[in-house]
């Protein structure tokens, strides 16, 4: 809960090519924790999909989505990695 205010000035000071999507700086999963209003980005119907959805990982997705951050940090470890294209 702690983090969710700085998210927005996360998303204002670091480019979407310096951010990889992982756990140095987990964003809580719990759904209730982004209430519309309360939290930056999120709209009502953003909230009550991530709420009723089981799969973490899908709620992870969805909560970063729904907060503005871009796609583009879903495949940024495997270019930091220097992973070969799959």
């Amino acid at each position: 809960m702690t983090r969710i205010p700085i998210l927005e000035e996360i998303l204002e000071t670091f480019p979407p090519e310096w951010l990889v999507h992982g756990s140095d700086f987990p964003i809580p999963i719990e759904g209730r924790v982004h209430v519309p209003g309360l939290t930056h980005g999120v709209s009502w119907e953003e909230y009550q999909q991530i709420r009723n959805t089981e799969n973490l990982l899908d709620k992870d997705v969805m909560i970063k989505r729904a907060h503005g951050f871009s796609d583009a940090i879903l495949d940024h470890a495997q270019k930091v990695l220097r992973l070969p294209p799959c």
